[in-house]
C-alpha cells in the first residue's frame, strides 16, 4: 500500500505506507485508505468508513480539533501528525 507524504518539505507520491515515521504529513484524497494512525491537521468535510474496525455501517465525520493534554503544571495544546 502506498500514499502521498510530505517529509522535510518534499512531496513524495507512491510512498510505501510501511515506511512512514512520526512527523510525516500524509495527504489524503477521496477514496484513499488511511495508511497509519495519524492526527488530522486540516480537513474539509472528511468522513471515514471505519466499518472494518468498528462494525458500524455509517461513516464517521472527522475534524482537525486541537488535542488537549493536561499535566499537573500546565496545559499543552497541539495539532500534529
Amino acid at each position: 500500500h502506498t500514499c502521498t507524504v510530505v517529509r522535510n518539505g518534499q512531496v513524495r507520491d507512491h510512498y510505501p505506507a510501511k515506511d512512514l515515521v512520526v512527523g510525516d504529513l500524509v495527504v489524503l484524497s477521496t477514496g484513499d485508505r488511511v495508511p497509519a494512525d495519524c492526527r488530522i491537521v486540516d480537513a474539509v468535510e472528511l468522513t471515514v468508513d471505519e466499518s472494518s474496525l468498528t462494525g458500524e455501517n455509517t461513516s464517521i465525520t472527522k475534524t482537525s480539533s486541537s488535542l488537549s493534554l493536561f499535566s499537573s503544571q500546565s496545559q499543552l495544546l497541539g495539532t500534529s501528525c
